[in-house]
């Protein structure tokens, strides 16, 4: 009786780690010191569209994007030494020829890799706009300043040079005020903030004042 219970407990176990590893929503795998995956989970089918056999029939580094191959390879060589991969990220060519970013969790047992993997893709789609877009601002020749509540937290290299500044650090958490007469900013706050809050926009021309403290007209 002790031994059928004893049994039955195993069982139980195995029966939660076999769904854990089925209904995780993040990647898991477990690979063979010889290339090839020996168990995957429906997320990493899920993810780059391949069926179990897919994956199973060919060498993951078959899937592995061309530029990622040599760090992948010395990720698991670190892996035979013994040592744990953290964070290391790489590219996974999906059945419709895509790549997705992944990054990595694994340690080896017994000649066997187990992993874990989180899909950044869109998170790296996300940062390589915001990339795209801060270049597109730093090289605009328009004079572009960011504000929160009424301090600069963001100014593009055309808007210092409009102004006769060098440095960002120069405006950054200063007021945009520190740009006008003292004697306009009446002006803004009777006339121009009024009508940028109730629209969401105001466009004209300001008189603004340049480091150097001369005074020119400013399209605003």
């Amino acid at each position: 009786l002790e031994l059928e219970n004893t049994l039955t407990e195993l069982q139980s176990k195995e029966t939660e780690i076999s769904n854990f590893f089925e209904l995780s929503l993040e990647i898991m795998c477990v690979a063979h010191q010889d290339g090839y995956f020996k168990r995957i989970n429906p997320s990493f089918q899920s993810i780059l569209g391949y069926s179990n056999q897919e994956l199973l029939n060919k060498p993951f580094i078959d899937f592995v994007h061309p530029d990622d191959v040599e760090a992948t390879l010395k990720a698991g060589e670190n892996l035979s030494l013994g040592k744990k991969v953290t964070g290391f990220e790489n590219r996974y060519r999906c059945q419709d020829g895509s790549y997705r970013w992944l990054k990595w969790m694994a340690t080896s047992y017994k000649g066997l890799t187990y992993a874990t993997a989180h899909d950044l893709t869109q998170q790296k789609l996300t940062q390589e706009l915001q990339n795209r877009q801060l270049a597109a601002m730093e090289t605009a020749t328009d004079g572009i300043g960011i504000l929160n509540e009424d301090k600069f937290i963001y100014v593009n290299q055309a808007h210092l040079d409009i102004f006769g500044y060098s440095q960002p650090e120069e405006l950054l958490g200063q007021s945009w005020r520190i740009l006008y007469q003292p004697k306009r900013l009446a002006e803004f706050d009777q006339e121009i903030l009024p009508v940028l809050q109730d629209k969401g926009k105001w466009q004209g021309v300001v008189q603004a004042k340049h480091k150097d403290g001369h005074i020119f007209d400013e399209e605003l």
